[in-house]
């Protein structure tokens, strides 16, 4: 929470500021403040249509309050953009077994897997949702 305001006085002093939306946003979204996280992340996709940093995380957060098909839309921009990007493949991978698609999600974990085979968290990740 102290982290959120120090930020909130950053923005009041250079609204643009995209480090302090990306640091506020990031900050809420851990705290489980969906609802402020995504109107960061909005604001950060205004500021550049093509960051696929801020769709993905705005994906997380959607996931994270239940929006399993705006959650499953942020992500996979952000993988269009960028291919490579397997913290989004492996948030998609879980939005999309929240949805009820576990064998698209399989196959987001797997190509994850098999190019971050040292990644604990997406291991975990991948196990627990019955790979």
């Amino acid at each position: 929470m102290r982290r959120s305001r120090s930020y909130t006085h950053a923005l009041k002093l250079s609204p643009g500021l995209r480090d302090a939306l990306a640091a506020r946003g990031e900050a809420y979204r851990r705290s489980e403040r969906h609802e402020p996280a995504r109107a960061d992340f909005d604001a950060l996709f205004e500021i550049d249509p093509h960051d696929e940093w801020a769709l993905a995380h705005r994906g997380a957060a959607r996931r994270r309050a239940g929006d399993f098909k705006g959650a499953i839309e942020d992500l996979s921009k952000a993988l269009e953009l960028q291919p490579d990007y397997d913290w989004a493949r492996g948030r998609r991978a879980q939005a999309l077994t929240f949805a009820g698609h576990p064998e698209t999600a399989s196959e987001d974990f797997q190509t994850a897997v098999d190019r971050l085979s040292d990644n604990h968290w997406l291991l975990s990740r991948a196990q627990s949702f019955a790979m």
